[in-house]
């Protein structure tokens, strides 16, 4: 539901609001942005009261994404990076996919440029998909990450992984707990 209306009144696509006095609002600047998160906050509620979970979800995702150009450019810029990655918090299953896919692409790098040993003779043999899960992980531990340490530009795609499984872990982590919570 990309255009989320209420009666003929609030507009989200088109990013106008009109009065019964038939005068248009800009929804663009930050007042007006504010105005359209509480009028999409009040439907919430309602479709919330309704039951219909969906549409919660989708209308306080486009009053998100409609307060987005009143921002500054770091905050569209964080605002655009949580729309791809988790939409705002209201896509959770994007966390899982993009899980799946650094996991993946870690298999791939860690598998073309595996770690060095830690300590030779007392590391378990090296699994770049493990190694990879390890990073990304964080509450599981299959030995393979304090084991091995990586070299030159894969340190720092480590990093990544590492500060990325986090994010999406926990956002994968929330979204769980709330289906349980509702259910």
């Amino acid at each position: 539901m990309s255009n989320a209306v209420i009666g003929s009144v609030l507009s989200l696509s088109q990013m106008t609001l009109t009065d019964p006095g038939t005068r248009s609002v800009d929804l663009r600047n930050t007042a007006a942005a504010e105005l359209i998160m509480r009028f999409a906050a009040r439907l919430a509620e309602l479709y919330r009261a309704a039951g219909r979970d969906d549409d919660v979800r989708e209308v306080l995702l486009a009053g998100e994404r409609r307060r987005r150009p009143a921002q500054t450019l770091a905050g569209r810029f964080w605002g655009g990076l949580q729309d791809v990655t988790v939409g705002y918090g209201y896509r959770p299953a994007r966390a899982a996919g993009w899980l799946l896919g650094l996991l993946a692409l870690g298999w791939v790098v860690f598998g073309l440029v595996p770690p060095r040993a830690a300590e030779a003779p007392k590391a378990p043999e090296f699994h770049a998909l493990a190694y990879a899960a390890d990073l990304l992980l964080p509450v599981i531990d299959l030995g393979q990450q304090s084991a091995y340490l990586p070299r030159g530009w894969t340190a720092w795609f480590a990093y990544v992984l590492i500060g990325a499984g986090l994010l999406f872990a926990t956002t994968a982590a929330a979204a769980i707990a709330r289906r349980l919570r509702r259910d």
